[in-house]
């Protein structure tokens, strides 16, 4: 009888696992399936599931069946790989328990064959004690020399970053101990990839991160100390983003970029040469050695930076902080000190150096460089600064300065609420909340706005207490209203879910609409599930950190299923009091299944909409795709608006800026053409000032482009005075 329940199992389990590949999986939207029921955990889970926390989320590698030591000392490489199966095929996060040293001997492989944007290898360390550590022995051979290994393979074996969405790797340092040619990690990855929170060191080794993620996934809060490189960008990603930077000591470079698609984006750095560094040392090494040759050249579309709000610190009297071979490159807020600030154009000599002060501090507001080969646009206030025959390089003067600012601080977070706290509430034991796998048709939104009632209302008990959303669906009939003040987490972005039952008019609100308020909210580590031309969040309160939050579309179970709602609303919309810091916001896809009609333009249908808003607002890396309307993203009358890494594709306007001032984009691109001739420009400025835009380039003959399209695009930018034309990369525009 035991052999015919467990025959029976498998044939449930595969059953379930042919159904997920091959009817729901797609790069357009997350599967709308349950969480795979426990009942189709593997046996050795099933035995141990009072033990362990899987109805919150999580593998616990030190818990039965894994049984990992942690102790620094016994080799714990099997168990942590068997817990990293075991939680991909079961849609769980792999747990690190703090205070613990896991040592390793072999590469840690979180490798699928399967393009999922509901599975993906999910690692995170725990927050409360000692950050858990991955140590490396001394002398152990690693396949291809990459310790923790993210990756996608096709049919043939190869590797498939474009379509690696959801890994993370977040509150787990690493030791690399004395293993010269062994990388950290590596994550070449797209939509939601992130390493977060993350410090890398060791005895010896080649880099702490070999080649990052991007489109809309990112890196926030890295240090790597020691290595021969920190950062190892060698791969084609879209605008890899890095947030709170820390390099020290590496022998010979701190960031080394030889191919990327657009710029490498670093914002709120600190690199710190050797103490008595080579010839050869660079804290920043740019060179495009990659790229195919086109019309006789390489693309230098490829392997740009812009850098922002960061110090450089080379040692010794004949220093050098920056090599650009011929890349564009930006420069904002950053300090130096180094004998030699940077060498741009090689590639077109004599070399254009700015030269800086080894002893003394210096800050250089803006810089730009580009190349005779890129021939990208200059303007500054209505003026073409540069005739793109000859390499171009301008600059503000150097001004000695002291740095006196924690930019790294500035641009991360603190510490957040974990699932481990005690001042949580959980809105499944504590409000009554159910799974999809526990009851699917309830209304969950009642539990779960009470739960909010309650951690947000002075003198109730739970006053004060973050909301924990564990593993599941959980259904919701109308708008959840976010109260200001409340911090609510998920398990995962892609394990914990809130999900629109049924589709209801516009009017009624987003799923997620926030109180407008000058006060706080933090959102993190969970999914948002609506309907084609619903607003999945409208988050209008002041002080908001929104961390790893999924937007994704259920999809209609009938081709003829007909909208209830217009083309009307922004998917997701800030305005008011909305301000604050978000992180790896992806609204791309989530329109891909609404068919509109021709030559219709619809009024603030957009992917991202910002009206009236005031307080600073940072976005770092947003992915921007495929509404077929224009514009996809309106900025109109707000203010204070930064964004760092803009991931783009479609072809119609792409942004909006109506009214508006003090409006910053720094670094991006995509798949971008116009073939509608009422389209003015990929970015339309009206009435607007303050504005400033770097390192932009698009690719407008992509083959992702399947229908024959014809780009009738004549211009990037398009205001009442400029018209910076479409045929080359935007490196600086200000007016």
């Amino acid at each position: 009888m035991a052999g015919m329940k467990k025959i029976i199992r498998k044939i449930i389990l595969l059953l379930s696992f042919f159904f997920v590949n091959n009817f729901v999986c797609s790069a357009a939207g997350m599967e709308v399936v349950k969480n795979v029921n426990s009942v189709l955990f593997p046996q050795s889970l099933i035995l141990n599931q009072n033990i362990q926390p899987l109805d919150k989320g999580y593998i616990d590698i030190t818990k039965p069946p894994y049984n990992a030591f942690g102790d620094g000392l016994s080799d714990d490489t099997k168990a942590i790989q068997q817990a990293i199966d075991d939680a991909y095929n079961c849609n769980l996060i792999v747990f690190f328990p703090a205070n613990k040293i896991f040592l390793v001997s072999q590469q840690l492989k979180c490798i699928t064959a399967k393009i999922s944007r509901k599975f993906a290898h999910q690692l995170i360390g725990s927050t409360k004690g000692i950050k858990p550590i991955i140590k490396l022995k001394d002398g152990s051979f690693v396949d291809r020399n990459i310790l923790v290994l993210f990756e996608l393979t096709d049919k043939n074996g190869n590797s498939n970053p474009p379509s690696l969405y959801g890994a993370t790797f977040r509150g787990i340092n690493i030791d690399m101990g004395n293993n010269p040619p062994v990388n950290g990690i590596s994550m070449a990855g797209a939509q939601h990839c992130v390493i977060e929170n993350v410090k890398i060191y060791g005895t010896n080794f080649n880099a702490g991160v070999f080649n990052l993620p991007g489109s809309g996934g990112g890196v926030v809060d890295l240090t790597v100390i020691g290595g021969k490189i920190g950062v190892v960008q060698n791969e084609y990603r879209p605008n890899p983003t890095l947030t709170g930077l820390k390099l020290e000591n590496q022998s010979e470079y701190g960031v080394k970029v030889t191919e990327s698609r657009g710029p490498v984006i670093i914002t709120g750095f600190k690199i710190i040469s050797p103490v008595i560094p080579s010839d050869q040392y660079r804290a920043i090494y740019i060179n495009n050695v990659k790229s195919s040759e086109e019309n006789g050249h390489i693309d230098h579309g490829h392997a740009n930076l812009c850098l922002t709000d960061g110090t450089i610190e080379v040692n010794g009297v004949t220093g050098k902080a920056i090599f650009n071979y011929a890349q564009d490159v930006t420069i904002n807020n950053v300090y130096f000190k180094a004998s030699e600030v940077i060498e741009s154009g090689v590639a077109n000599p004599p070399s254009k150096i700015v030269k800086g002060n080894p002893i003394q501090w210096q800050r250089i507001e803006n810089y730009v460089f580009t190349s005779q080969l890129d021939k990208s646009s200059v303007y500054v206030d209505g003026k073409e600064m540069n005739d793109r025959t000859a390499n171009f390089q301008l600059f503000d003067q150097l001004i000695e300065q002291q740095p006196n600012i924690d930019y790294i601080a500035m641009h991360t977070w603190e510490r957040l609420p974990s699932w481990e706290d005690n001042n949580i509430v959980d809105i499944v034991s504590d409000f009554g909340a159910t799974s999809e796998n526990v009851n699917d048709t309830d209304d969950d939104g009642l539990a779960i706005q009470k739960a909010i009632c309650a951690v947000t209302t002075l003198g109730n008990p739970d006053f004060g207490k973050t909301v924990f959303i564990p593993r599941g669906h959980f259904y919701i009939s109308k708008p959840l209203i976010l109260k200001s003040g409340l911090k609510m987490i998920g398990a995962g972005k892609f394990i914990s879910v809130i999900q629109a039952s049924k589709e209801w008019k516009n009017k009624l609100g987003a799923v997620l609409e926030s109180e407008n308020k000058n006060g706080n909210l933090l959102l993190s580590d969970f999914a948002v599930l609506g309907y084609s031309r619903m607003s999945f969040m409208h988050i209008r309160t002041a002080n908001t950190l929104i961390r790893d939050v999924v937007t994704e579309i259920i999809r209609p179970k009938y081709k003829a299923y007909q909208y209830l709602n217009p083309s009307e609303v922004p998917y997701v919309a800030f305005s008011g009091y909305a301000g604050g810091k978000i992180y790896n916001l992806c609204t791309d896809h989530i329109p891909i299944l609404d068919k509109l009609e021709k030559d219709i333009r619809y009024k603030n249908y957009n992917l991202l909409s910002l009206q009236n808003t005031k307080k600073p607002l940072t976005f770092y890396q947003l992915s921007i795709e495929h509404l077929k309307n224009s514009p996809q993203m309106l900025i109109a009358n707000s203010q204070c608006v930064t964004f760092y890494g803009l991931k783009y594709e479609m072809t119609h306007e792409l942004i909006n800026i109506e009214n508006s001032h003090d409006i910053k984009i720094i670094g991006g691109s995509g798949n971008y053409l116009l073939n509608d001739p009422k389209d003015i420009a990929i970015i339309v400025i009206k009435n607007s000032k303050d504005i400033q835009i770097q390192n932009l380039n698009r690719k407008s003959t992509e083959k992702a482009f399947k229908e024959d399209l014809i780009d009738v695009c004549k211009y990037w930018i398009v205001n009442e005075l400029d018209k910076v034309p479409g045929d080359f990369g935007v490196l600086f525009y200000k007016r």
